[in-house]
C-alpha cells in the first residue's frame, strides 16, 4: 500500500516497488524547506520534486504496468497532500493579515 504524508517541513512519499515475488515499501522524504507554498512558482517546484522522487522510487518495479501504476498512484496521493498543505499555508497567511 502506498502512503503519502506531509509533515511540517517534509513530504514523505511511500511507493511500492515490486521485486521478484515480494512487494517492498520504500519511503522517501521530499523537503519543501525554503519554499513558500502560497506562491504558485514554489508549488510548481514542489510538484517537480514529487514527480522526480516518485518516479525514482517506482523505478525498481519489474513490470512496466507496475511502474506506471506506482507512479500514477504515488503522484496522485502526493499531489493531494501538496494541495492540502498549500491550502493550509494560504489560509494561515490570510488569517495572519
Amino acid at each position: 500500500m502506498k502512503k503519502f504524508l506531509i509533515a511540517s517541513l517534509t513530504a514523505v512519499v511511500a511507493a511500492t516497488s515490486v521485486a521478484a515475488a515480494a512487494a517492498e515499501e520504500v519511503q522517501i522524504a521530499i523537503s519543501h524547506e525554503g519554499l513558500d507554498l502560497t506562491k504558485a512558482s514554489d508549488v510548481a517546484v514542489m510538484r517537480d520534486r514529487i514527480e522526480t522522487t516518485v518516479a525514482s522510487a517506482c523505478a525498481k518495479a519489474t513490470r512496466r504496468s507496475q511502474r506506471e501504476a506506482c507512479v500514477r498512484d504515488g503522484t496522485a496521493k502526493a499531489m493531494g497532500q501538496l494541495e492540502a498543505r498549500s491550502r493550509i499555508a494560504v489560509a494561515y497567511t490570510s488569517a495572519a493579515r
